[in-house]
């Protein structure tokens, strides 16, 4: 199946970081069976890397059309929404990864944090099933830090705990303007 065998060697190439090779066999795998969601979905991620939003919410956007019950592409169509500012769609998207069972409630907590709606923020945190204890504590401790900034050290020192993931942290480290 030369497809596949295109969405191998482009996710190969990506994992060696050679994310143009990635590029150029994902987009060989969409010439031949455009209507899989996969090298769409995979290329949207491969042109997220590079800075390419736009191009990345293209891809992302065909992936979900094509198959919307697809967990990761509605929460990378989420993510890269986010980046362009489009936090409504971005909402809907990471709404739609969580109720497809892939968990994204911290990235609908994010939206409502960067939308400004605290309330809502806090809400989706306390309220949600499928939030464990520490994550629904972090999540508190940060609203609290955005709405009363003497609270900030709070978050700080909760957040040295190992074991807490990166990504997520830099990214609440950013909403409070202390990682630039």
């Amino acid at each position: 199946d030369l497809p596949a065998a295109h969405m191998i060697q482009g996710s190969l190439a990506s994992r060696n970081n050679d994310i143009l090779g990635g590029i150029h066999h994902l987009q060989k795998a969409i010439e031949l069976d455009p209507n899989e969601s996969r090298p769409h979905h995979w290329l949207g991620i491969e042109y997220n890397k590079t800075g390419y939003l736009e191009k990345a919410r293209q891809q992302l956007q065909i992936a979900v059309d094509l198959e919307p019950d697809h967990a990761n592409a509605n929460g990378y169509l989420g993510f890269v929404l986010m980046l362009l500012g489009d936090f409504e769609r971005a909402r809907f998207h990471y709404a739609e990864q969580s109720r497809l069972g892939n968990m994204s409630l911290n990235a609908l907590v994010h939206v409502d944090i960067l939308t400004g709606d605290l309330h809502k923020a806090r809400q989706t945190a306390a309220e949600t099933d499928n939030i464990d204890t520490e994550t629904r504590k972090r999540l508190a401790l940060l609203i609290n830090a955005i709405e009363d900034p003497s609270k900030t050290s709070q978050y700080l020192e909760y957040i040295k705990q190992p074991g807490l993931n990166e990504w997520l942290i830099t990214d609440e480290l950013f909403q409070l303007g202390l990682y630039a």
